[in-house]
């Protein structure tokens, strides 16, 4: 079981997701938006996907709690989204 710090969580706290992080990170080392421009629509499928996944692992953690089966983050996370050559 990893154990998440105070660090890491309080820098979750802002309120960007990871897509939206890694864009601005992008955007920074292009000038005039050129990384913005040209990946426009591969940005938007991404943040939708990533808010796809947001909303799934909401509902998967309430049914896991009405269920009693409860999973630890790790755990929840390698049997969704991992894949067999990911390991």
């Amino acid at each position: 079981m990893r154990f998440y710090t105070y660090k890491n969580l309080k820098m979750m706290e802002n309120k960007q997701t990871a897509v939206e992080w890694l864009v601005e990170q992008l955007n920074s080392k292009y000038s005039n938006d050129d990384f913005i421009i040209t990946h426009i629509n591969e940005i938007e499928k991404a943040k939708e996907m990533e808010k796809l996944q947001i909303i799934k692992t909401w509902y998967d953690c309430k049914l896991s709690i009405i269920e009693r089966n409860p999973t630890d983050a790790d755990q929840y996370y390698n049997e969704t989204f991992k894949q067999d050559g990911n390991k």
